[in-house]
């Protein structure tokens, strides 16, 4: 993975908190008309808040690590560190590996956060290589 991975998280978060908001205010303005408008806007607008919120609460989640700070010091694995998901750890829905990912490489971001991000693919600053199905 590129070093263009780890600005995923940068670019995905501002959207996903500007949604919230929007969604937040759109309910806080047809609560008090829910009479005359109907009660079906509002429950629309908070249920696109509430989703919202849990995507942020999902990419808190998965935060990155620096992956084997704990290893001994004579440990192989120890010369190099790499970020990897604190939910998911360095497998991210693949095989189980031993070996450390190439160098410049990392196992973040993981699976999870690619797919809430490309629901938003279409907004200007994505990139094709943070597509959910890259290897």
């Amino acid at each position: 993975m590129s070093g263009s991975d780890e600005e995923l998280a940068a670019w995905l978060r501002p959207l996903l908190e500007a949604d919230l908001k929007h969604w937040r205010d759109r309910e806080a303005a047809y609560l008090p008309n829910v009479e005359r408008e109907g009660e079906w806007l509002w429950h629309q607008a908070r249920g696109h808040a509430d989703r919202a919120a849990t995507a942020l609460a999902i990419l808190d989640l998965h935060q990155p690590v620096a992956a084997l700070g704990d290893l001994p010091a004579d440990a192989l694995t120890c010369i190099r560190n790499w970020e990897e998901c604190q939910e998911c750890g360095p497998n991210n829905d693949r095989p189980a590996i031993l070996a450390a990912p190439g160098l410049g490489e990392t196992f973040y971001p993981c699976r999870t956060v690619r797919l809430l991000a490309s629901g938003y693919r279409h907004q200007p600053g994505y990139r094709k290589e943070w597509a959910p199905d890259r290897a």
